[in-house]
Parts: C-alpha cells; sequence; structure tokens
C-alpha cells in the first residue's frame, strides 16, 4: 500500500500524450482510492453500523476491488483499440476533447486536482499526521474538496471510459458514509 505523500493523480512530468496521461490517471486511481479509504478511522465508520444495516469495510473494500475490474477492463479494452487501429485515436482524443480532457483544458484540471491533493497532504503535515482521519475536523474540509473535484473528473471521463463510472460511485459512497457519521 502507498503512501499518502507517495499519491501520483495526474502525471504531468512531460513528454506524454493527453491520452496516456488521462489513461495513465484512470489507472492509478483504485489504488490511490483504496490508500485513502484503507484507514482504521474509515473501517471503523464503516464497521460501526455493520450490525444494524449490514455496512462494513469489507463490504467497501470488495466492492472498490469489483470497480477497479470494471475500469481496467474498460482501460484495457481502450488500450487494444489504440494499439490496433490507428484511426481510432483521433476518435479518442475527440471524445476527451468533448469533455475538456485536451490540450490546456486537461493541463489546468489535472493541475487543480494535483493542489488539491497537495492540500490534503500539507494539511496532514501541519496536524502531524501520516493518514486521514475521517472523524478530524481539521482534515476533513480539504478532503472533501479534493473528492468533490475528483467526482468531477470521475464524471466528465466516465463518458469517454465507461469502467471510470464504476469508480466513481465507489468513492461516492466512500464520501457518503464519511457524511453520515458527521
Amino acid at each position: 500500500m502507498a503512501d499518502l505523500n507517495d499519491l501520483m493523480w495526474f502525471n504531468l512530468s512531460g513528454g506524454m500524450s493527453d491520452t496516456q496521461i488521462v489513461l495513465d490517471f484512470l489507472r492509478e486511481v483504485p489504488d490511490n482510492l483504496r490508500t485513502i479509504f484503507d484507514d482504521e478511522s474509515f473501517r471503523l465508520l464503516l464497521d460501526k453500523d455493520y450490525n444494524q444495516y449490514g455496512i462494513d469495510s469489507s463490504a467497501f473494500f470488495d466492492a472498490l476491488k469489483e470497480a477497479e475490474i470494471v475500469m481496467h477492463q474498460s482501460l484495457d479494452r481502450t488500450h487494444g483499440l489504440l494499439e490496433k487501429d490507428p484511426n481510432y485515436e483521433p476518435t479518442f482524443v475527440n471524445q476527451l476533447n468533448q469533455v475538456g480532457y485536451t490540450g490546456a483544458s486537461l493541463q489546468l484540471k489535472a493541475n487543480v486536482l494535483n493542489k488539491l491533493w497537495t492540500d490534503v497532504k500539507n494539511g496532514l503535515n501541519a496536524i502531524g499526521e501520516a493518514v486521514i482521519n475521517f472523524a478530524d475536523f481539521r482534515i476533513k474540509p480539504a478532503v472533501k474538496r479534493f473528492l468533490t473535484f475528483l467526482n468531477s473528473c470521475l464524471g466528465s471521463l466516465s463518458h469517454v471510459i465507461a469502467g471510470a463510472d464504476a469508480i466513481k460511485e465507489i468513492k461516492e459512497i466512500g464520501e457518503s458514509l464519511i457524511d453520515i457519521h458527521h
């Protein structure tokens, strides 16, 4: 499991096409979400309602794994089309363009998401924490801003990569479960 400080959302290190930046981002999202939510405070929040509602952390992480499989199948299908059919890439880039994930728009959205994640990490450092404690009001606003913008990114990209919606839904469930208890 990666450390929160090691999580990469959009890799803008240079030399990659918009297509590759988006596909790499989507491939990493499930593991990144697992790292965010795989914390004792989140597990305790979920597990305390098991007897009354049947909500527990193992169900959440099983559902995340299922969504990850759906996402990776969609990404593998897209990657296969891009490799096999040279005429598919302009179509795919056009689809990315239609949802605002090419050029300057992609750079702006990627930089905003990366900045919001940096705000979460800086907030954790300021309060002397290495993990997100979902019960700690001092970090929750930064986490909520980040998750809200991530939701927007995944929502837009779900119009291009079907599996993005499965991950978006699990992220929203995790976010809702945090809000139920606060």
